[in-house]
C-alpha cells in the first residue's frame, strides 16, 4: 500500500489510528491539525458541530482532541 493511500484510509474512518503504522500516524497529525482550524475559524458553535459531526467516527476522537488543543493555545498569553 501507498504511504498516501495509508494516510487516506486513516483520515477516511476506513483504517483506526491505533492501527495506523506509526509513521502514518505522524503523517495524519498535520492534516488533523488543518481540518481543525477550518473548524474554529467557523463563525458559530453550531457550524463547528455540524463539521465535527461528519467527520469519520474513528477519526473525530483525535480531530475533537487537536481542536481543544489550539483552542487552548490560542487562548493562553
Amino acid at each position: 500500500m501507498w504511504i498516501g493511500e495509508a494516510v487516506e484510509n486513516v483520515l477516511q474512518g476506513r483504517t483506526a489510528m491505533e492501527d495506523a503504522d506509526p509513521a502514518i500516524r505522524s503523517y495524519v497529525r498535520l492534516p488533523i491539525y488543518q481540518k481543525a482550524c477550518e473548524i474554529l475559524a467557523l463563525e458559530t458553535v453550531d457550524e463547528r458541530r455540524e463539521v465535527l459531526r461528519q467527520a469519520p467516527p474513528l477519526i473525530r476522537p483525535y480531530l475533537e482532541e487537536e481542536i481543544m488543543r489550539v483552542w487552548d493555545l490560542r487562548r493562553s498569553p
